[in-house]
């Protein structure tokens, strides 16, 4: 599985605009899980940890964090986000794809898996599922 960061604007005016920006980039990271890659969405992450400790200690994970990921999603208006900036700048010296759009990276997403599926062996087949007594003594299966 390729995983996706989110970058765009967490800081804002206000409380609801930071609600705002959390949420759409809480939207973002769900179509990247919905299209079976891996989202990092900082946003979420530490939503709200303001004033737990100084803001450097964020914006160090979130670039670790990059560091590991395979390549970049960027919310609207990210352009607006010092720190998405340098979050940018960051995957592009690392050789990561940035993509400003959802179908960009559905696009890339496409190429890898059928480059992996084209490439791999055949997986093995899994375990059969152990069987389970629910409670009451019904019995279950593990799926």
């Amino acid at each position: 599985m390729k995983v996706i960061y989110v970058a765009g604007p967490y800081r804002a005016c206000c409380e609801h605009e930071v609600y705002l920006n959390i949420h759409e980039a809480g939207e973002l990271a769900r179509k990247v899980w919905l299209l079976g890659a891996v989202a990092i969405c900082p946003h979420k992450n530490t939503a709200f940890y303001g004033g737990n400790v100084d803001d450097r200690v964020w914006l160090d994970g979130d670039l670790e964090m990059i560091r590991r990921c395979d390549a970049m999603l960027m919310m609207p208006g990210w352009e607006r986000s010092t720190g998405a900036k340098a979050e940018r700048e960051l995957a592009e010296s690392l050789g990561q794809p940035v993509f400003e759009e959802l179908h960009e990276l559905v696009k890339w997403l496409a190429q890898w898996n059928l480059a992996t599926s084209t490439s791999s062996a055949p997986s093995p087949s899994p375990e059969p599922s152990p069987t389970c007594t629910a409670a009451g003594g019904a019995s279950c299966s593990g799926s």
